[in-house]
């Protein structure tokens, strides 16, 4: 009785006996969107039932229409898909908000022009699930024709500008002086510097430990910062 429920609930895709994450069933095209898109994925809730997506055995990682959906459980991929274009444009609302107040340009990367030409109104657009400001719609014709090239130029922005007042000089992984050749990337948007590439592997297997040593760095510096700069009690 109880196995004839179980496959009425899967026939009707009430129930997915499968993880949608798991990565067997996912094309290496699907795996590599994931991996692109899930360092900048600004949400920390699931799409669908709105509960924090590591609640039960989450996360899930859907690839919809070529981009990355995550949800709590397998029952919500059903309802991603079916909503997908909405939801789509739900993310891209969280990458806007989330990133746009650390874009590190103040000229479109596409024409060098100011952002306040008379002529335009500058264009906020998503990327995968990275942030994009450009000048006018003529330029974000021009960033779609070949976006690997503009994504080059802002991804060593962002490193340039996080390089003037990065906060540790030790690798956060082994504590050991970053030398003079570090390894330098981005994860999202924030700046990682290791001592070696063998850091990089357990970066990699792991990168939310390592953020956080960064992040909490950071606001050590701004928090210093700002202690610093605020006028003295007599």
């Amino acid at each position: 009785m109880l196995l004839s429920s179980l496959l009425l609930l899967c026939a009707t895709g009430l129930l997915s006996l499968n993880n949608v994450d798991d990565d067997s069933k996912l094309s290496p095209a699907e795996l590599e969107i994931i991996k692109t898109e899930l360092p900048s994925y600004p949400l920390t809730t699931c799409l669908v039932s709105k509960r924090a997506l590591d609640s039960g055995d989450g996360p899930f990682d859907l690839v919809i229409n070529g981009h990355l959906f995550r949800v709590c459980c397998p029952g919500c991929e059903g309802a991603a898909k079916a909503k997908a274009t909405e939801l789509r444009a739900a993310i891209e609302r969280a990458v806007i908000s989330a990133e746009r107040a650390h874009w590190p340009f103040k000229k479109c990367p596409v024409s060098g022009e100011s952002y306040e030409k008379p002529e335009g109104q500058p264009v906020e657009l998503v990327h995968g699930t990275r942030y994009v400001k450009l000048c006018c719609s003529s330029c974000v014709k021009a960033f779609e024709y070949g976006p690997e090239v503009f994504m080059k130029e802002i991804d060593a922005a962002y490193i340039a500008e996080q390089l003037k007042d990065y906060p540790l000089k030790t690798c956060p992984i082994t504590g050991e002086a970053l030398g003079e050749k570090p390894v330098d990337f981005l994860y999202g948007t924030t700046l990682v510097r290791l001592c070696c590439k063998g850091c990089k592997k357990t970066f990699d297997e792991a990168p939310k430990v390592t953020l956080k040593k960064i992040q909490l760095a950071w606001a050590k510096a701004h928090r210093e910062k700002a202690e610093s700069s605020a006028p003295k009690k007599e």
